[in-house]
């Protein structure tokens, strides 16, 4: 899935994940944020509404502006730090 490949499954890309599927849940557009969470099957995305697969377009941006922990520990309590 973190492949650097340019490749779906084809007719089949509602039933497999594959890199073009992952790169949408890695890019930092707006239209694509806080979607495609599976990790094999993206019935899940679709069942819950966040799945998000253009056809004619791939996205252009990765990351996120906010600043993250360095190291493996840190960005595994990142999530549950207190907000300030």
């Amino acid at each position: 899935v973190h492949a650097d490949l340019d490749w779906d499954w084809g007719p089949l890309r509602w039933l497999l994940v594959s890199p073009c599927f992952h790169r949408w849940h890695h890019t930092d557009e707006q239209i694509a944020r806080d979607k495609n969470f599976a990790g094999l099957l993206p019935l899940w995305d679709m069942l819950f509404g966040t799945y998000y697969m253009p056809r004619d377009r791939r996205p252009h941006g990765f990351g996120t502006s906010t600043p993250v922990p360095p190291g493996l520990l840190g960005q595994l309590l990142y999530p549950f730090r207190r907000n300030r």
